[in-house]
C-alpha cells in the first residue's frame, strides 16, 4: 500500500538515503530541508517533493503543514521520520550556554515541535513516528557529551510520546543507530587550528583519529533503509530498535560489563599514551 511520508533533514546522509529508498519503493515522500539550495534530488525523481522547512522554526513547520493540506491535498500522514540532527563535539569545559541550547534545540526540542504540528495528519491515518536516535544514548564518549546527552533525552521523549499517543493509534518508535555514513560528523569534524594552544588538543586529535579509523567499518545506509521499510509495514513495533553491528555490540557491552570496565577502555584509547 502506497504511504505518505515526511522526512526531515533529507538533503544529505541518512535522510537522503531514506528518501530515495522510500520513493523507490513507490511511496510518496515529502523531503524537507532547511536550505533547498542544497536539494540533492532531481526534479524528475518520481514520488519526491522537496519542501523548505527549518525544524527549529515553528512558523516554517506550520507553513509546511498548511502547504501539505492546501497545495498537495494531503489529508493524512502515514509516517513522520524525525531525522534532522547535529553534533557539537568538544570538551564540556569549553561548552557555552548557546552551544548547549543549539545542540538540544535541534536534536530534542525540534522533534517535539515537528511531531506536535504534524499530529493532526498522523492521527487521521493512525500513522507512525520514527525518531532517529543513537547508540550514544546508551553510553556517551568523551568530547561528545552534549551529543550523547541530547540523544539520551530524545530516547526518553520518544518513550513518553509513544505512551501519550497510544490512545490515538499513533505509534512512536525510537531507532538506536550505530555509526553510519552521515554528514553530521563531517560537519562536526575536529579542526586542529581552532585548538592550537588548548590543552585538550592532543585528546581531541586522538578521538578524531579513532573516529576516522572506524569510518572504514561504518554500517551501510541500506541497512537502515531496509529496517525502516520493514517497520513501516508492521502493524506494531517495539519501542526501541537497535540498528547496526556496533550498536548491537554497545548494547551487549553495557549489559554485561560494569561501568568501571568500560571507563578503563575509553581512558586507555584516548588519554593514555602508548609511548
Amino acid at each position: 500500500m502506497r504511504k505518505i511520508i515526511l522526512v526531515t533533514g533529507a538533503n544529505s546522509g541518512l535522510g537522503k538515503a531514506m528518501t530515495l529508498a522510500l520513493a523507490g519503493a513507490g511511496h510518496r515522500v515529502f523531503a524537507t530541508m532547511r536550505n533547498t539550495d542544497q536539494n540533492p534530488f532531481s526534479t524528475t525523481t518520481a514520488n519526491i517533493q522537496v519542501l523548505k522547512m527549518d525544524v527549529c522554526d515553528d512558523a516554517q513547520i506550520a507553513l509546511v503543514v498548511r502547504e501539505l493540506c492546501d497545495k498537495y491535498h494531503v489529508e493524512g500522514l502515514d509516517v513522520l521520520i524525525n531525522n534532522a540532527g547535529t553534533a557539537m563535539p568538544g570538551p564540556l569545559e569549553r561548552a557555552s550556554r548557546d552551544m548547549m541550547f543549539d545542540q538540544f534545540n535541534l536534536n530534542v526540542f525540534s522533534v517535539i515541535s515537528v511531531s506536535r504540528h504534524f499530529l493532526p495528519l498522523l492521527k487521521n491515518r493512525r500513522g507512525k513516528i520514527f525518531n532517529i536516535g543513537s547508540m550514544s544514548s546508551r553510553m556517551s564518549i568523551p568530547f561528545a557529551g552534549l551529543y550523547g546527552a541530547s540523544k539520551a533525552a530524545l530516547k526518553q521523549i520518544s518513550w513518553a510520546l509513544r505512551l501519550e499517543l497510544r490512545v490515538w493509534g499513533v505509534e512512536v518508535c525510537h531507532l538506536e543507530l550505530g555509526n553510519f555514513p552521515s554528514a553530521i560528523w563531517q560537519k562536526a569534524a575536529f579542526h586542529a587550528e581552532e585548538w592550537a594552544n588548548d590543552p585538550y588538543r592532543q585528546f581531541l586529535e586522538k578521538i578524531s583519529h579513532l573516529m576516522q579509523s572506524r569510518s572504514r567499518t561504518f554500517n551501510s545506509s541500506e541497512l537502515l533503509t531496509r529496517k525502516v521499510l520493514h517497520l513501516m509495514e508492521r502493524e506494531r513495533n517495539p519501542f526501541n530498535t537497535v540498528v547496526g553491528r556496533d550498536a548491537q555490540m554497545r548494547r551487549l557491552l553495557t549489559s554485561l560489563f560494569p561501568v568501571r570496565f568500560l571507563e578503563r577502555q575509553l581512558v586507555r584509547k584516548i588519554f593514555v599514551s602508548k609511548s
